[in-house]
């Protein structure tokens, strides 16, 4: 379908994949909540099942507080000649009304509670 002759503009398009347009994708594997310590296992089951929302999305939004708070600073040094910030780079992908939204605020609502202890003890 593709050459490596230059293009002249007057070659027709080729015709789209239909797999991208269509939701045919396969089951995404459930979450292994047992890998979590308690309390956080705890807390990740109940705060997914009040927001409505599956394990992935409140376990998610946990991890990247985690992430967030612990890693702020520090580098992975990968070689003598390369170093990286310690990033966990996460997206929540899902339908409109999955419960994204829902199942972040608790992790928001705990760092921000949390925000004013931090700045006290940095005065």
């Amino acid at each position: 379908m593709f050459s490596n002759r230059p293009a002249t503009g007057t070659e027709p398009w080729p015709d789209i994949d239909p797999a991208f347009v269509e939701d045919a994708r396969g089951a995404v594997p459930l979450f292994p909540l047992d890998l979590l310590p308690q309390p956080w296992r705890g807390w990740v089951s109940d705060t997914a099942r009040a927001a409505g929302a599956p394990v992935d999305y409140a376990v998610q939004a946990l991890l990247a507080a985690v992430s967030a708070l612990c890693g702020a600073g520090v580098l992975v040094r990968v070689t003598p000649a390369w170093s990286e910030p310690l990033v966990l780079w996460q997206a929540l992908v899902g339908p409109s009304s999955s419960g994204k939204s829902p199942a972040l605020e608790p992790v928001r609502a705990l760092l921000g509670a949390l925000e004013p202890e931090v700045a006290a003890g940095t005065e």
